[in-house]
């Protein structure tokens, strides 16, 4: 399988960077096309090393740094829910709390109230 190959340098090195881009930017990333211009690699080639370097496309990447950083602001700053879920690019409450149960196993509440 093409996951199970060894990554080039190169490939390593490009990944690296497309990661560094979307961390440096969170709450503003670039999607995939315009990560891919920026790195100099196409997206559908970016995506399968972005894969094979860390084990989730670069959306899945985003999206997870994202949660993230929210669950991180909703515990140590206290932020609301309702601006956390604003600042992870989620326009509705009831989407960010589903994809945040899904990724932590609790909801935004229950987590903001844990020790």
């Amino acid at each position: 399988k093409e996951d199970e190959r060894a990554i080039s340098e190169h490939d390593r090195s490009t990944a690296c960077a497309a990661q560094d881009i979307v961390l440096s930017r969170l709450a503003d990333a670039p999607g995939l096309e315009d990560l891919s211009k920026e790195v100099g690699m196409a997206p559908r080639r970016l995506n399968e090393v972005f894969r094979q370097a860390f084990g989730e496309t670069v959306a899945e990447f985003t999206r997870n740094a994202r949660l993230d950083e929210a669950a991180r602001r909703i515990k140590l700053e206290r932020v609301s829910i309702k601006r956390a879920a604003w600042d992870a690019g989620y326009r509705h409450v009831a989407n960010f709390s589903r994809a945040f149960q899904s990724r932590f196993g609790c909801t935004p509440g229950d987590h903001s109230r844990r020790p």
